[in-house]
């Protein structure tokens, strides 16, 4: 018997808790997906706008709370999505809604400059 299983993906964006000048605090917001479990793995992909260039792919290791993706440039926007895998071939799901955050100019805390 062949059980075919599908790859999670998931529903909803990645929520921006709070941005800084240089991080963005980021609830992956996976608790709902497509597809099937268990998910193993969970990582946080990031891209800088308006260039489409190419993904960044940080793996979370807690997936339980928010992540701080650190290292961005000031007043700059950035893409976020969020790609899950289960155990097994092809486990690894398709890359969920994304959700646009810009950092502030130094020195000013945002609890949230999104778009969905």
């Amino acid at each position: 018997m062949n059980v075919i299983s599908d790859q999670p993906v998931p529903v909803e964006a990645p929520r921006a808790k709070e941005t800084g000048f240089s991080f963005v605090i980021v609830d992956l917001n996976i608790a709902t997906f497509a597809g099937d479990g268990p998910i193993v793995n969970a990582s946080l992909m990031h891209r800088q706008l308006p260039s489409a260039g190419s993904w960044i792919e940080t793996v979370v290791s807690d997936r339980s709370i928010p992540y701080r993706l650190s290292g961005l440039a000031r007043e700059t926007q950035y893409e976020l999505a969020v790609v899950l895998t289960r155990p097994g071939v092809s486990g690894r799901g398709a890359m969920g809604p994304s959700v646009t955050i810009t950092t502030p100019p130094p020195g000013k805390l945002s609890t949230a400059v999104v778009s969905y």
